[in-house]
């Protein structure tokens, strides 16, 4: 059984319009603020909405950073779906385009640590079935490898499109499961 199963429970969120508007006034302000300092006033501000529209959806600022951090973990499982690596890996580059926003703030600009570690775990939970051998789980030095080696390429991704190169990438994961196994 995968260990890192208990990610796949993060389920899909639907938003309203006004909690769209929230999520994105708090990443705007994560790029001047300190995310203790940010206050629900100043997002419902930023964001155009009144404070008794942010509490009925969230109980603090703490609760609508974790959606954010949830939505993008639950949509990164969706690439689990591609089996091929060279096209997972794909799926990954542009995801991260996709939501460039909102990782660029929690793994470049702000990084989260909490958000990595979901994050590690969820791309643990992706290749956990993928590296097991025959009636053998995966490797943990391997999923550790696996996880935070696409962590840093995302981050240089974010940082700098140009540089990542999907084609190395897929070679040296699979050259790194035939040396770790």
């Amino acid at each position: 059984m995968n260990p890192y199963s208990y990610i796949a429970k993060i389920s899909k969120l639907t938003f309203t319009s006004a909690q769209f508007a929230l999520q994105d006034s708090l990443l705007e302000l994560l790029e001047t603020e300190d995310e203790d300092m940010i206050s629900a006033r100043m997002v419902s501000d930023r964001a155009g909405v009144e404070r008794s529209v942010f509490y009925s959806y969230y109980d603090n600022v703490r609760d609508l950073y974790e959606e954010i951090e949830d939505d993008l973990i639950y949509r990164l499982l969706k690439l689990d779906e591609e089996k091929d690596l060279k096209k997972f890996l794909a799926g990954l580059i542009n995801f991260a385009d996709d939501e460039s926003k909102s990782l660029s703030m929690l793994l470049a600009k702000r990084p989260s640590i909490r958000f990595e570690r979901k994050l590690e775990d969820a791309l643990r939970y992706i290749f956990f079935s993928r590296l097991a051998n025959g009636d053998k789980d995966a490797d943990p030095l391997l999923l550790d490898f696996y996880s935070l080696f696409l962590i840093q390429a995302l981050k240089r991704h974010i940082t700098n499109p140009l540089s990542v190169d999907i084609d190395k990438i897929t070679l040296l994961l699979e050259q790194s499961k035939t040396l770790l196994s």
